[in-house]
């Protein structure tokens, strides 16, 4: 009686997941739809050595060794996936210049062990522009009169300190849709962001 109710269980649970997969990968309508690019992407960091999936399981071989389970649907660990190997192979990146959640970002490229780019990635192109106009017209000016303010969930004041401390000089925000991405200009007392097309390609100069 208990291994056939385990048996039921088993095959319940496995259905529901498989259904759930399907949707992910197929409907652009669902909440937590992987678009195809983004699929592409994390096949090519598999083939290439980038990630390492075991079952559910990713990792990034040249992090530190940590495992992200793809059965929790976290949405956003797909674009950093994403977003990570593109970085590698589109963009020219060693994978040894390139740090997965570093000092609070989501990613993090290096120049001479320097913070060079910090991205940020996120699920909506609405929380996208909201972490931009918050950085932009409430933190990015002076960050120093926030110093003493704790930042415990509250996004944007935390990566406007990160940004401000480690100085790099270029950031972007990514979603499944859109790139934004800023050179950023500092001040003694805060920094500003300034536009651009995308992520520069690894030995670009302006």
């Amino acid at each position: 009686m208990g291994d056939d109710i385990k048996k039921w269980f088993e095959r319940t649970l496995s259905k529901a997941a498989e259904g759930l997969v399907k949707k992910v990968a197929n409907e652009p309508k669902h909440s937590r739809f992987i678009t195809q690019k983004e699929i592409n992407l994390i096949h090519k960091g598999v083939v290439q050595g980038l990630i390492e999936i075991d079952g559910n399981l990713f990792s990034l071989p040249s992090q530190k060794k940590k495992w992200y389970d793809a059965f929790t649907l976290n949405r956003e660990y797909f674009v950093q996936f994403a977003t990570f190997v593109k970085l590698i192979t589109e963009h020219g990146y060693a994978v040894s210049d390139c740090a997965f959640e570093y000092h609070l970002m989501d990613i993090c490229v290096f120049d001479h062990g320097k913070p060079f780019i910090y991205v940020e990635t996120k699920v909506s192109d609405s929380s996208s522009k909201k972490l931009i106009e918050e950085l932009t017209n409430t933190y990015g000016s002076d960050v120093t009169k926030f110093k003493d303010q704790p930042d415990r969930g509250i996004d944007a004041l935390r990566k406007a300190k990160c940004i401000f401390r480690d100085r790099p000089k270029y950031f972007s925000v990514i979603n499944p849709a859109r790139e934004y991405s800023f050179e950023v200009s500092y001040t003694s007392t805060g920094f500003s962001l300034k536009k651009i097309a995308k992520i520069p390609i690894s030995g670009w100069t302006k």
